[in-house]
């Protein structure tokens, strides 16, 4: 069952758009539209683009509060793909 949008079409998981993204923190990242973001991203996806956009922001206690509790292979690439030169 796709847990993703309520009745009324809404996200029922955080994403970056709620947490006050700057364009340039948009591009930096690579995101879609704010209307197809919504439509498409499952809450995995969501977390990681939160735990990278905290990363950009240096907060590395929310960058960790995001991936807290995704799996262990999800996780280790996060790091490699952030920590990659």
């Amino acid at each position: 069952m796709n847990m993703q949008e309520t009745s009324s079409s809404r996200i029922m998981f955080e994403t970056v758009y709620k947490h006050g993204i700057t364009v340039q923190e948009i591009k930096k990242i690579g995101l879609l539209d704010e209307d197809i973001y919504i439509r498409v991203v499952d809450e995995q996806t969501a977390r990681l683009d939160l735990a990278y956009l905290y990363h950009l922001r240096g907060d590395d206690k929310k960058v960790r509060h995001y991936l807290e509790g995704l799996p262990n292979l999800v996780v280790n690439d996060f790091w490699r793909t952030i920590n990659h030169p």
